[in-house]
């Protein structure tokens, strides 16, 4: 199960590592499966509940991480080319 959830996040690693934007911008989807493994667990298995709450609370900051560094790195938009009279 472990390699099923960890696999996924293994695809996006070399264009995470190089910075690529839109490596990050698609490695957003890659921790679709964590989380949801994360909140079907926490609220399904209650034996299970401190181990999959870490996962989500895991998948959650790689989530916003990957979505904070493509607001950091985001290109500045050109301002108009337009002159009004």
């Amino acid at each position: 199960m472990a390699a099923t959830l960890l696999l996924p996040l293994l695809l996006p690693v070399r264009g995470l590592l190089r910075g690529d934007r839109r490596t990050h911008a698609w490695a957003t989807m890659c921790v679709a499966p964590c989380f949801l493994y994360g909140v079907t667990e926490t609220v399904a298995n209650p034996s299970l509940r401190g181990v999959a709450a870490a996962i989500l609370f895991a998948s959650l900051a790689h989530f916003v991480a990957l979505v904070a560094y493509l607001r950091v790195t985001r290109p500045q938009a050109a301002g108009p080319d337009i002159q009004r009279p």
